[in-house]
């Protein structure tokens, strides 16, 4: 693995690295000799030293080249470390939903030099958590993703593995995947129509909650909706069901005006209704509102009836009107309390329009100025997942996201 400036990122491990009866003080990866320092270790075992002052060595090298030569302590984040590590371990290129590690005697390093886990000789891996303090978070069919290594065993002998998660395709990275699980008949889709709905979904897919959803709700399909609506969610199944035409609808509404529309009601003169045209998220918003825990939950109608009275007063319905949508005159729409008219229906329409606001960077955006209550609470969703999700999913997402950040899916700057 070779070295650059970007390794300064790593501060490294601080304990002691002991080589024969001689011990050495490391701080933030620091090596100490004598009160001065001789060179750096980081997390992953990698060594910088100057000359030969470690035994023969020279330069740079990795803990275990080094006969009689250990380190104990903790690494960058405060995770007990101890290096090199016992066990019997293949080495070789890992790659982990398309991204490249190295491993060194099972260790699963970057090429910052950070130490993630362990890939053992069955194929499994063991995961080190900063965020819950874990040291060997094992992954399953739902959290690892797909998986091929090639390199040798213990021994020195080739060996490979691979793992493909259950009805994922070889050619497709997780979020693409996980759009097709979840979207029936996605292949047959056109290609705007494709566009569309990875527009719709892709933050979702990017942070787990997704395949979260879709596991413990159900997926979407197109299907037969008689009273003209542009999808609904099943409350016994949990699935979603959208209009064909409806969806071609919401599609060209879309694209011509972007992810938000004024549109005039019909039989009111002069009035408009602010509309979100992302069915696919706000049906999804639907699911995700059924695996929220009891204190989301009741936030949500916290916050959807302080907007409610703060609309009904600022804006009453107009003569003649006989829906429950918060629509404004053209002059008024700036001034407008729900980000989308639809929104004031009720609380379970708030959520789904605000997941749909959220799902796209543009919608993002504005609701982040627009309403920022609103806002933070959906990103808390997102980066907070376990403190908002049901009890029953915290571990499933907590594991999840672990993966997914491994893998440079679920991102720090994925908002």
């Amino acid at each position: 693995m070779s070295t650059n400036s970007a390794l300064v990122k790593n501060p490294g491990p601080s304990g002691f690295i002991q080589y024969g009866q001689d011990f050495l003080i490391v701080d933030y990866g620091q090596v100490i000799k004598d009160g001065v320092s001789i060179g750096k270790i980081y997390d992953d075992g990698f060594m910088q030293v100057k000359g030969n002052t470690v035994g023969n060595a020279k330069n740079n090298f990795f803990i275990d080249q080094i006969n009689d030569l250990s380190f104990r302590g903790t690494d960058s984040f405060g995770l007990t470390l101890e290096l090199p590590i016992t066990i019997q371990a293949p080495s070789g290129d890992l790659y982990f939903d398309g991204k490249l590690f190295k491993v060194i005697n099972g260790r699963i390093c970057d090429s910052l030099h950070s130490f993630h886990g362990i890939f053992d000789q069955s194929g499994n891996i063991y995961l080190r958590d900063p965020q819950s303090k874990r040291l060997d978070v094992k992954l399953d069919e739902n959290t690892m993703l797909n998986t091929r290594f090639v390199g040798v065993n213990y021994l020195g002998e080739k060996f490979n593995f691979e793992f493909t998660r259950p009805l994922n395709r070889h050619n497709r990275n997780y979020i693409e995947n996980e759009i097709l699980r979840y979207f029936d008949s996605f292949d047959s889709l056109t290609s705007i129509q494709k566009k569309y709905v990875h527009e719709n979904l892709n933050i979702w897919a990017a942070c787990g909650i997704l395949q979260l959803v879709r596991k413990s709700e159900g997926n979407c399909a197109f299907g037969d909706i008689r009273h003209g609506a542009s999808g609904v969610t099943g409350v016994r199944t949990g699935n979603v069901t959208l209009d064909k035409d409806e969806f071609d609808t919401e599609i060209k509404l879309f694209f011509n005006d972007g992810p938000l529309s004024n549109l005039f009601v019909r039989n009111v003169p002069l009035h408009v209704e602010a509309r979100v045209n992302m069915v696919v998220a706000h049906e999804f918003g639907h699911q995700l509102e059924f695996t929220l825990n009891q204190k989301a939950q009741e936030r949500v109608i916290e916050i959807y009836n302080t907007r409610f009275k703060q609309s009904a007063k600022l804006f009453p319905y107009p003569h003649g009107y006989e829906g429950r949508s918060e629509i404004l005159t053209r002059e008024q729409i700036q001034s407008r309390v729900f980000y989308s008219g639809y929104a004031k229906e009720s609380h379970q329409e708030f959520f789904a329009e605000t997941i749909a606001a959220f799902s796209v960077t543009k919608t993002r955006e504005d609701l982040k100025f627009f309403d920022r209550e609103l806002y933070d609470f959906i990103c808390q969703i997102i980066l907070d997942s376990p403190k908002m999700l049901s009890t029953v999913l915290t571990e499933q997402i907590t594991d999840l996201q672990l993966s997914l950040r491994l893998a440079d899916i679920y991102k720090e700057n994925l908002i």
